[in-house]
């Protein structure tokens, strides 16, 4: 009767919601950065700058590099998740006040880093709602032959003033392009019954300021998660945007091209629908490129920005596919890098070295091929394969001087 009373008295506390207070309220750690493989530790959860009467967590984990060993009474094991509840039984007379709100003790299963990470509520004693909607971080675990580490292995030669993200993972698959610590921008369709999308986000410097919005209440059609990560320092911030579709008309959503390519030249990397992010290097005479885009969708639009102009150095081209539904996009970036004339020129001289390489690789290789046939009374034997390699050698540098002459023609026409 006594449980049941106290459970009645936490979800009124619970659902007297008030002010949203930044995560910045709470934070998670485990003391150390790295330890041994069977060795164990401890996590904690602690408030700071306010005075909490009830709380209910999750601290989710990688199960697979660290198991759970104990906890308190109000905590409790489900799957890779440790669910914990409290509230002040006092009515909030006797609060956690800029304390430590749970403890839990685990134990090194594998020599990895295993990341773990906590979210859900928090409520003063006012009944204001303090949200945790995302909050992780990692542990390094070394096997019996490592070397041996020292506490803050995870920060060496990471600046104060870095604000990437080295993790970012999320509940649901689906999410384009594969994360990229320097990739900003991000896609994800889910349907209608998905309302919510529980997110690790572990920064480069654990010390960095995470803050994870906009992953709770999604609406449908478009909203935008965004994590932005604040340096330790704070002279630095990076906000990485996760664009979602709410939506039960997936095949009206779909942004996917199914061609990408630039006329004449080569794009890095080879094109997938689930690459965002592509580069390439053009000559220093090329003032315009023609980039080829087709939709899957054959309903969807295409739009491409800033195809001429070239200037010398880096030029942005996007790629924008919008969806039938007219509201789903996804960019796709080219980076398209115009040579000068003196970069086209050592290009030139690049490519004459690798032709001659090429040509005394192969001559080197029919020789040792020649080498391991018995000899025979015929002379002229040896007369066509002698053949074909000196006529390779000569077209290889042939190729390469026709290059250097007719860029030397085109600077003469030029100066002319």
């Amino acid at each position: 009767m006594k449980k049941t009373l106290y459970l009645i008295i936490f979800l009124l506390i619970i659902f007297q919601v008030g002010n949203v207070f930044a995560t910045e309220n709470v934070w998670i750690t485990s003391g150390i950065s790295n330890i041994k493989k069977g060795q164990e530790f401890f996590i904690s959860i602690n408030a700071k700058n306010v005075s909490v009467a009830a709380f209910q967590l999750e601290l989710y984990f990688d199960s697979d590099k660290i198991e759970f060993i104990s906890g308190p009474a109000n905590c409790n094991k489900v799957g890779n998740t440790i669910l914990c509840a409290w509230f002040d039984e006092t009515g909030g007379n006797n609060p956690k006040t800029d304390s430590e709100l749970i403890t839990l003790k685990f134990r090194a299963k594998e020599s990895k880093e295993a990341v773990y990470g906590v979210h859900g509520e928090l409520f003063d004693t006012n009944g204001n709602k303090i949200a945790i909607e995302s909050l992780g971080t990692s542990i390094y675990i070394s096997g019996e032959n490592d070397r041996e580490n020292t506490n803050g292995q995870n920060n060496i030669n990471v600046t104060a003033d870095n604000s990437n993200l080295k993790i970012m993972r999320l509940d649901i698959e689906g999410i384009t392009p594969s994360f990229d610590k320097n990739i900003t921008e991000y896609y994800l369709t889910v349907d209608l019954g998905i309302s919510s999308i529980n997110i690790t986000a572990i920064p480069e410097n654990h010390e960095a300021i995470v803050n994870v919005n906009g992953n709770n209440m999604l609406k449908e059609g478009i909203s935008k998660i965004t994590i932005e990560v604040i340096s330790k320092d704070k002279s630095k911030n990076k906000i990485y945007t996760i664009n979602v579709t709410r939506t039960n008309e997936k095949k009206f959503a779909d942004t996917d091209l199914e061609t990408l390519a630039i006329e004449y030249f080569r794009l890095e990397p080879e094109f997938s629908s689930n690459a965002t992010h592509y580069k390439t290097s053009v000559t220093s005479d090329t003032e315009k490129v023609n980039i080829f885009a087709v939709p899957k969708d054959y309903l969807a639009k295409v739009d491409i920005t800033n195809m001429g102009n070239l200037k010398y150095g880096d030029n942005i081209i996007k790629v924008t596919v919008t969806a039938q539904n007219k509201i789903t996009k996804k960019d796709y970036i080219i980076n398209v890098y115009r040579r000068t004339p003196e970069e086209d020129e050592e290009e030139a001289k690049r490519q004459e070295v690798n032709a001659r390489r090429l040509a005394n690789i192969i001559a080197n290789k029919e020789a040792k091929r020649l080498s391991n046939i018995p000899e025979k009374t015929n002379g002229n034997r040896y007369a066509i394969p002698l053949l074909i390699v000196t006529l390779t050698i000569i077209l290889a540098i042939v190729v390469a001087y026709v290059t250097v002459i007719n860029k030397k023609i085109k600077n003469f026409k030029k100066k002319k």
